[in-house]
C-alpha cells in the first residue's frame, strides 16, 4: 500500500496561526504610516502568511518583496529574514522548489547571524519539508530534529506540535507506521493541551493517513471526514484540496471509483484554480489510478504523463516514482492487451 500524502506544515515565526486576524485589519495596519515600522511589518508578515501564501502565492511573493524593501529601509534585518522565509513558502506552493530552498537558506543565514533561535527552528522545518519531498529522508529528519531541539529549549508549543507531526511523516514514508502514530499522538496532545484549534484539521488528516497505512480504512475515512469539515468551515482551500485527495485514495483502495473520482476532481479544481502546483502531480497520478482501475488505459497514460512531467520539473522524487510506477503498469497492461502505448509515454519511461 502506498503511503498517502500528508500535510507538511510550513511554519513561520510569529504568525497568528492560532489567532483571528482579518485581512482588512492587517492591511489597514500595514498602510498606516503613523504606526511603528515593526508593527506595520508584523501586520504585513501575518497578512502574507495567513491570507496569501496558500490562496495567492504570486501576491504573497510580491508583498514579501515589499516587506524586504521596508526592512532594508528601516534597518530591521530580522524582517528581511522573514521576507525570505515567506517567499520560500510561496515558491514551494507554486512548485518552484529550487527558488524556495534558496530563500530558506538566505533566511536561515540571517537568523543565525542575529541568533534568532525561534526563527531558526521555523525555517529549518521548512527546509526539511523540501528534503522530504525530494526523498532525502535522512536530511529531512536531521533538520526536523534540529528544529524540534530548538522548539523544546525555548518552550514553543506550536513549533513542537508541528515538528513532531513532520517527524512522524518521515517515519510513515519509511514504512514505520507505529512510530508515526506515536509522534502524531504526541503532537495531538500538545494541540489539545494548548488549545491550538487551527492545528486540529491537519492533525486529524495525518492520523487518518496513518490508519490508512495500517489498513484501518473505516477509521481513516472517519478522521478524513472530520478534518475535511474543519477545513471547509475555515474556508481553507489548500487544506481542503489535500484532504479530498487523500480521501480519494482511500476510497479507491476499497474499490469505490465513483466517489474517489468525485473527490479527486474537486481537489483538482481547487488546485488548478488556486495555482497549487505542488499538489498537482499527486492529483494527476491518483486520477490516473482510477482510470487504470477502470481499464481506461489511454486516459491513464495522459494523467501519468502529466504527473511525471510535473514531478520532474519540481524535482520531487516521490511524485516521479509514483508516476513512473503507474506508467510502467499501464505499459504492461497494454502490452498484454496488444494495445500499443503512446509515443510520449514510451519517451517518459526511458
Amino acid at each position: 500500500m502506498r503511503c498517502i500524502l500528508t500535510i507538511l506544515f510550513f511554519f513561520l515565526l510569529g504568525s497568528t496561526y492560532c489567532e483571528e486576524s482579518t485581512k482588512d485589519s492587517l492591511l489597514k495596519d500595514w498602510s498606516n504610516s503613523e504606526l511603528l515600522d515593526t508593527v506595520r511589518m508584523n501586520s504585513l508578515k501575518d497578512l502574507i502568511f495567513d491570507h496569501y501564501c496558500y490562496e495567492n502565492p504570486d501576491s504573497a511573493i510580491s508583498l514579501s518583496e515589499e516587506l524586504a524593501l521596508k526592512a532594508s529601509e528601516s534597518a530591521h534585518i530580522e524582517w528581511l529574514g522573514h521576507s525570505h522565509n515567506l517567499r520560500g513558502i510561496a515558491m514551494n506552493v507554486k512548485g518552484e522548489i529550487a527558488q524556495s530552498m534558496n530563500h530558506y537558506k538566505k533566511a536561515l543565514k540571517i537568523y543565525l547571524e542575529i541568533d534568532d533561535r525561534k526563527s531558526q527552528a521555523a525555517v529549518m522545518n521548512n527546509m526539511a519539508n523540501i528534503f522530504q519531498d525530494q526523498g532525502n529522508q535522512v536530511r529531512a529528519l536531521e533538520y526536523y530534529e534540529k528544529s524540534l531541539e530548538i522548539d523544546e529549549s525555548i518552550g514553543d508549543s506550536l513549533g513542537m506540535a508541528v515538528t513532531l507531526m513532520n517527524i512522524g511523516i518521515v517515519h510513515l514514508a519509511q514504512g514505520h507506521a507505529e512510530n508515526t502514530l506515536q509522534f502524531f499522538l504526541q503532537g495531538l496532545k500538545i494541540v489539545d493541551d494548548q488549545k491550538l484549534e487551527n492545528m486540529r484539521g491537519p492533525v486529524l488528516n495525518n492520523l487518518a493517513s496513518v490508519y490508512h497505512s495500517m489498513g484501518m480504512t473505516d477509521s481513516a475515512i472517519v478522521y478524513f471526514e472530520r478534518s475535511l469539515k474543519i477545513r471547509r468551515d475555515n474556508e481553507d482551500a489548500y487544506g481542503t484540496a489535500r484532504v479530498l485527495d487523500n480521501m480519494g485514495e482511500v476510497l479507491l483502495s476499497v474499490g469505490d471509483t465513483n466517489e474517489a473520482l468525485k473527490s479527486h476532481l474537486e481537489a483538482l479544481s481547487i488546485n488548478q484554480s488556486k495555482g497549487y502546483k505542488e499538489n498537482l502531480p499527486g492529483n494527476y497520478e491518483q486520477l490516473g489510478r482510477i482510470q487504470f482501475f477502470r481499464k481506461n488505459y489511454k486516459q491513464t497514460q495522459l494523467y501519468g504523463d502529466s504527473s511525471l512531467a510535473l514531478g520532474k520539473e519540481m524535482g520531487n522524487v516521490n511524485h516521479i516514482r509514483d508516476a513512473a510506477k503507474l506508467l510502467s503498469e499501464v505499459y504492461d497492461a497494454q502490452s498484454k492487451s496488444n494495445i500499443l502505448p503512446t509515443e510520449i509515454t514510451i519517451e517518459n519511461l526511458k
